[in-house]
């Protein structure tokens, strides 16, 4: 599945480039927070909100640059941050709500703060009453703390608050990052990359490589977007549900080795795993076998002896 044309995510970062062409007849009208406009322009020098919206949305199979994973989608931009990639609590709450009001069913925020809101708390938990699901970074702040306040593995919010699915930062070979906040809160881990190795996606000037749990965020919200599209009448709790239990227990620590432990079902640095987004779609795609209709009965003229074969059916499925 790609997604689908009538569902709608909304992509709460420094806006979106308009003209990109991986975005062409994608974008809705969204709003600028910070100019207090209606074009949601994304003017950070790096094009963080344009590198977040790729990853969810980028065109497939266009001969162009990278493939988002929800590619058919349709993306919501709202600029929430400045080229600074700074902003305040109440914009990001405003947003939230005027994403809902536009039927926006899965909210990115690949976006964190180290000090509470009531403002946001209350947001975050009338999304979960309307039904949509807000996905949110775990924050870059596990080891370094001179972009934190002076703090190291601080709460961020608003991926800290109980009505947000919380997103970490694996690498390639399925390691913690050395930066990815790690919490009780955490619900999955994504992959977000390294210095070293980093994610490939959309920017103002085309394309290029970030990485950060800014990046592994907006791969849960694709995800989101797929298993909804397939499984439409399923709640934001559900969806959330299903992704945490397709979700691989793997992740080592980056500086042992270790294993993680999943003993309780769940650790702090993964949550409930690492997104697998090939399993939570198999688990809520339609299935292929029709029921039995039950006896039939044919008039044929004359007595018939009954023909059967049989016939062997292999899942190569794991799970």
């Amino acid at each position: 599945t790609l997604g689908s044309l009538s569902f709608i995510v909304a992509v709460l970062d420094t806006g979106v480039a308009q003209s990109h062409p991986e975005f062409e007849n994608k974008l809705l009208p969204g709003k600028d927070y910070v100019n207090d406009d209606f074009s949601p322009e994304d003017d950070d020098p790096e094009g963080h909100g344009t590198h977040v919206t790729g990853i969810i949305a980028a065109r497939f199979d266009n001969a162009l640059g990278v493939a988002g994973l929800a590619p058919a989608v349709d993306i919501l931009p709202m600029k929430v941050l400045n080229s600074q990639r700074t902003g305040t609590y109440g914009a990001i709450a405003l947003a939230m709500y005027e994403a809902a009001n536009s039927s926006a069913q899965v909210i990115n925020l690949s976006l964190a703060g180290y000090a509470p809101s009531d403002t946001l708390r209350i947001a975050a938990a009338d999304m979960a009453e309307q039904g949509v699901l807000v996905v949110a970074a775990a924050g870059n702040c596990a080891q370094n703390p001179g972009s934190c306040g002076g703090l190291i593995n601080p709460d961020m919010y608003p991926a800290a608050y109980p009505d947000v699915l919380a997103v970490s930062a694996s690498d390639r070979l399925d390691r913690g990052t050395i930066y990815s906040g790690y919490k009780p809160y955490i619900g999955l881990a994504a992959p977000g990359g390294i210095s070293g190795e980093q994610v490939w996606s959309t920017t103002r000037a085309g394309y290029g490589y970030m990485y950060g749990t800014s990046m592994s965020t907006p791969m849960v919200s694709a995800a989101a977007a797929l298993v909804w599209t397939l499984r439409p009448a399923a709640t934001a709790q559900e969806v959330a549900g299903i992704l945490k239990s397709t979700a691989d227990k793997v992740g080592t620590d980056p500086y042992s080795g270790e294993p993680y432990s999943y003993e309780s079902g769940r650790n702090d640095y993964f949550g409930s795993g690492r997104l697998n987004v090939g399993w939570a779609v198999r688990a809520v795609y339609p299935p292929r076998l029709a029921t039995d209709a039950g006896p039939q009965s044919f008039l044929l003229g004359e007595p018939y002896e009954t023909q059967s074969r049989v016939v062997e059916l292999t899942n190569p499925s794991t799970r």
